[in-house]
């Protein structure tokens, strides 16, 4: 799970829902802080589940990024509102999963224009929908990996194209 700082997390019966989810399914929860600016809120968050927390606020961003990575490549899923960690997620092997606590269209989008196509309803969700959407996430597993390989092959012809376009 990684959120940003300055927007509201899922309620309390989400967060819980999520939990029971991962419980179910064997899997262990982890808040991840890969931006400064978020860890006083990611911390708190992770008390607040009591689950284990993963960054700091004073290492350097080449040691954070190697302990995120790392974390992301063992997931099966990064849930959360801040885009670059659902990027980097699924890079890294994760699904990204977005369940917010607030209203927003960026994450939603932005995932889609990078070719990973999320279930409809993204977003607000109530405890009651938590299992189907994160088993939905998991079932399209393929259907995200092959977005994220399709989005590295334009961003390498994009590439290409403008390194040719400069000479």
């Amino acid at each position: 799970m990684s959120y940003r700082f300055d927007k509201p997390v899922p309620s309390a019966e989400v967060l819980q829902a999520v939990g029971a989810w991962a419980a179910r399914k064997g899997k262990e929860l982890v808040v991840v802080t890969q931006v400064a600016r978020d860890f006083e809120a990611n911390r708190n968050l992770a008390k607040q589940l009591d689950i284990r927390h993963i960054g700091t606020e004073n290492a350097s961003l080449i040691d954070v990024e190697r302990v995120v990575r790392g974390t992301y490549a063992e997931a099966s899923i990064v849930l959360g509102n801040r885009i670059h960690g659902l990027i980097l997620g699924a890079v890294d092997g994760a699904i990204p999963a977005i369940i917010l606590g607030h209203p927003d269209l960026k994450v939603g989008r932005t995932l889609r224009t990078a070719g990973l196509e999320l279930q409809e309803g993204l977003g607000e969700i109530g405890p009651d929908d938590v299992d189907a959407y994160l088993d939905y996430i998991e079932d399209h597993r393929n259907d995200s990996e092959d977005g994220v390989q399709c989005a590295g092959e334009r961003l390498r012809r994009l590439s290409l194209e403008i390194g040719n376009a400069l000479g």
